[in-house]
Order: C-alpha cells, then structure tokens, then sequence
C-alpha cells in the first residue's frame, strides 16, 4: 500500500520482526505517507490521561506497572496458528508491552525474562513477563487465550497509583490516588453489533488518522514510528526469552 502511495493504518502487530518494522517505517518516511500501527489504546482519552499524569509526576516516580489479560480460548487461525503469526504475545502481550513502554518512556529494561506455554502449532499459549529497569522498577504481566485473567493494569509510584479498570486495553475510566474519571464512549447506532468490549472505541483511533492525514502528518503522536520501533524491539527480547519463532 506504501508502495502504491497509500496511507497505512494497520492492525497490529505492525509486523512480526522488528527489521521489518523498521524497514516499513522508512517506506512510510520516504514516501511521505502516513504509517500507524493499530494499538488502539494509546487513542482513548483515558490513556491521554495517563500520559498526562505520569508527565505530572501525579504518583511520583512509578516502581511498579502490572496488567494481565486472558480468556478462553478462540479457535481463530489467525490466533492460534504460528504460521499465521498467531500467538497470544504478538496478538495480545503487545498491549502490555505497549503500556510499558509509555509508562517508562524511553528508558529501555536492562533485564527481560519471559516464559511461554506453546500449542501444538509453536504458537504461545500463555506468555509471562517481567521486566526490570535501571531505575529498579519493574514491570510484569500474563497474557493467555486458555485461561481467563483480569484485565486491569495498575501503576504505582513513590507517592501513589493509577489504575486502569476493567479492561487496560480499550479503557472507559482512570482511577488516580482513589479519585476515579469516567470517560464515556462516542455514541454508536445500536443497529450494528460490536465483537469485542469497548469496541466502539476505534473511532477514536479513526478520526486521529483522520486528522494527521487531512493535516499533512506521515506519524500519529500518540503512537509514533519511535513508540513502534521500541514495542518490535522488546518484543523481540522476549521472544529470544521464550523461544517462540516466526520463519
């Protein structure tokens, strides 16, 4: 699409080697078309928010970030086939590695150990992570499509916390030292049927490529070619962690 002087708004994972992420960031850069890979979280206002907080120091200097998500699992190729490139860390761990990397900015974890139950296919199971920083923060989370998990995330600081409740990836509020904002989801006719929570949600992801696009922008502020690189990047530490492969 690139190639063809399209602007790209593609489903995550952007891919699944960081040499080809890095290798579509510089189409996109040369063409001078827009590039965003689909984490749809980074464009909900609760996650603004967050920004906004951690930029604050609202809980001082953050020690811990911990979120899970799991759920029975989908007989879905595209989830449960390696060949696909299934597998519940590129499919869904990229949100929590997502959530890292934006909690702990470009401060990169001098330690990653990661474990993985793998299917028939070769294709994660259930993927655990932790992450450790120089700063001495630490950062873990469980990713299943066997097992249900609670999906919140938690971020705690010197001086207090943050939560995102219900679900960290597509989240409706923001819960900050125990004071809790709503953020309510655009309207939606209820003739169409959404397949996932919160999915209403993508408008908000719609009408940012929207805007970067009608005003002349190749990358989405709020999830930038740097925020993509490093997501591939650790996610590929985890992988080598693992053992899980994409040929």
């Amino acid at each position: 699409m690139l190639n063809n002087n399209k602007h790209v708004l593609c489903e995550k994972p952007l891919t699944l080697h960081l040499d080809d992420t890095q290798q579509l960031i510089e189409l996109a850069r040369k063409q001078g078309k827009y590039l965003m890979e689909g984490i749809w979280s980074r464009c909900f206002p609760a996650y603004k928010q967050l920004k906004e907080e951690l930029a604050q120091q609202t809980i001082g200097e953050v020690r811990l970030l911990t979120c899970n998500y799991g759920f029975a699992r989908r007989s879905v190729p595209n989830l449960t086939e390696r060949d696909m490139g299934g597998g519940i860390l590129f499919n869904v761990g990229c949100y929590a590695v997502q959530l890292a990397n934006l909690v702990f900015g470009s401060e990169k974890p001098v330690s990653v150990k990661a474990s993985a139950l793998f299917n028939s296919t070769g294709a994660d199971d259930t993927t655990a992570v932790i992450l450790q920083y120089a700063s001495g923060a630490m950062a873990q989370f469980m990713v299943s499509m066997s097992m249900k998990l609670d999906s919140t995330a938690k971020i705690v600081g010197t001086t207090g916390e943050m939560e995102l409740p219900g679900t960290f990836i597509a989240p409706t509020e923001l819960r900050v030292n125990q004071q809790t904002r709503l953020f309510p989801l655009p309207a939606a006719d209820p003739r169409f049927k959404t397949n996932y929570t919160n999915s209403v949600g993508l408008a908000y992801q719609a009408e940012e490529a929207r805007q970067c696009i009608l005003s002349g922008q190749i990358e989405n502020p709020w999830m930038t070619f740097e925020d993509s690189s490093r997501s591939a990047q650790l996610m590929e530490r985890i992988c080598k962690e693992t053992g899980l492969k994409y040929d």
